[in-house]
């Protein structure tokens, strides 16, 4: 942040990258201090989790961070093959500004998926049962306030980036509907991994991005930047969707944010 505040007006987007390579880089020497000083010297025993073992949990998940990255991509793509370049900016922007609310589900996840496993492994069902639901409350009530701000003032917000980019605002608004479904509904994908199901939550995101795949191959030629708001959104909310109600099928707990308890019979 730092880097790119001083080296962006006089370097441009040159400055910006070598910024971000940079913190990475930083990010991951200290990660790696961190770990090495919390994990002491090597342990002499073996390891129980043989290579075998954590490809059958792995290979699901390899796919499910594949699938989730061309989900977010491929309507630009097909955006940039169809429309113009203004469009592109445009929906780039207004997909980076929605998006911002999905670092509240990023920030919840890392601390409440530790404890979604180690209550299932305790089978200690009805304390998970309770996290997940207070999870879900605190994350809906956060993304409110950025949701009712970015519906009552989108023209504002994309004004910020120029007066181009006004034009944009209704791509902004159906793309923050999609982004505050997926935070309503908790953190569901980090506890079907945490529970061990994880080729439940691999089976949820392939068919979500086939059809956001579909939808952009129909819309896109046809109504442009909005019709890739739309299908990315329609997309993104059938998978959380879907991802809550297997995870009431499963594990019997419901990751929406309802204001009361409710139980499988």
């Amino acid at each position: 942040l730092v880097g790119a505040s001083l080296f962006a007006s006089r370097y441009g987007v040159t400055g910006v990258v070598v910024s971000y390579i940079v913190g990475a880089c930083v990010a991951l020497a200290f990660g790696m201090w961190r770990w090495m000083r919390y994990m002491g010297p090597r342990p002499s025993s073996t390891n129980e989790y043989d290579l075998r073992r954590m490809l059958k949990t792995s290979g699901p998940l390899f796919w499910v961070n594949l699938s989730q990255l061309l989900m977010l991509r491929y309507s630009t793509i097909l955006l940039g093959v169809h429309g113009s370049s203004d469009q592109v900016g445009i929906f780039t922007v207004a997909s980076r500004t929605a998006i911002l609310m999905n670092f509240i589900l990023i920030a919840f996840d890392s601390i409440a998926g530790p404890k979604f496993a180690e209550l299932h492994k305790k089978g200690d069902r009805d304390n998970l049962r309770n996290l997940v639901t207070l999870t879900s409350r605190v994350m809906s009530l956060t993304a409110l306030v950025p949701f009712v701000i970015i519906l009552c003032f989108p023209r504002q917000i994309m004004s910020v980036f120029g007066q181009e980019f006004v034009g944009g605002y209704l791509v902004l608004v159906i793309l923050s509907i999609g982004q505050f479904v997926n935070v309503s509904c908790g953190s569901v994908g980090s506890l079907l991994i945490m529970t061990g199901h994880e080729r439940s939550w691999r089976n949820v995101v392939l068919p979500s991005v086939g059809v956001n795949v579909l939808a952009s191959m129909v819309l896109i030629p046809l109504y442009g930047m909005i019709g890739a708001a739309v299908a990315l959104s329609a997309s993104l909310m059938l998978q959380v969707t879907v991802a809550s109600a297997v995870a009431w099928r499963t594990l019997g707990i419901l990751t929406l944010p309802t204001p009361f308890r409710i139980r499988r019979s």
